[in-house]
């Protein structure tokens, strides 16, 4: 019994969710997705950590060879298996999702609050795909999510016109 303990021990690994590298969809509107456990672990699992902005969406796709099992974390979202209209999943907190191997599915964002699921994936392999995306840089942040960016800049573009009439305003008013 002790060399079983013992092997159990040597090995388990812990691994940190916020860890890993966060990389941006190359397709607009994309999801975050962290690779937490990829390929290169030499684990039998991948697992990623996907964020979905509001109205973000991850388009019609496989994973391969991998199965996946999805874990929502925070906010509401759609899982629709393609070419099967009955096939539509609300995922929130507290529910999974399987995803069999060679099934196409669309996931999105089908709430209006920012969506984070963890994905586990056996084997790995399709972790490699999505470490090849882009590294956003974060500076001890989470990135600016492009619902995030639009918004801060409508706000900045509001308070130049609010400036902008008020020192009209202010003119007009001294030129009288």
């Amino acid at each position: 019994m002790s060399q079983v303990a013992s092997r159990l021990q040597a090995d388990v690994r812990g691994w940190r969710i916020d860890a890993g590298e966060s990389r941006q969809a190359p397709f607009p509107a994309g999801p975050l997705v962290r690779v937490v456990i990829g390929p290169a672990a030499g684990e039998p699992v991948g697992v990623l950590e996907v964020t979905m902005p509001v109205g973000s969406a991850m388009p019609e796709h496989d994973h391969g060879d991998s199965a996946v099992l999805l874990m929502p974390l925070a906010g509401t979202l759609r899982l629709v298996e393609t070419g099967s209209e009955s096939a539509v999943v609300e995922l929130q907190p507290g529910s999974l999702a399987t995803i069999p191997v060679g099934r196409r599915v669309h996931l999105e964002n089908a709430g209006e609050t920012e969506a984070r699921t963890l994905a586990v994936l056996t084997p790995p392999d399709f972790a490699e795909q999505l470490e090849a995306w882009p590294a956003v840089a974060t500076v001890g942040l989470e990135a600016e999510t492009l619902a995030a960016a639009l918004e801060r800049e409508h706000r900045e573009i509001d308070e130049a016109i609010e400036a902008f009439l008020a020192s009209a305003t202010t003119a007009a008013g001294s030129s009288r």
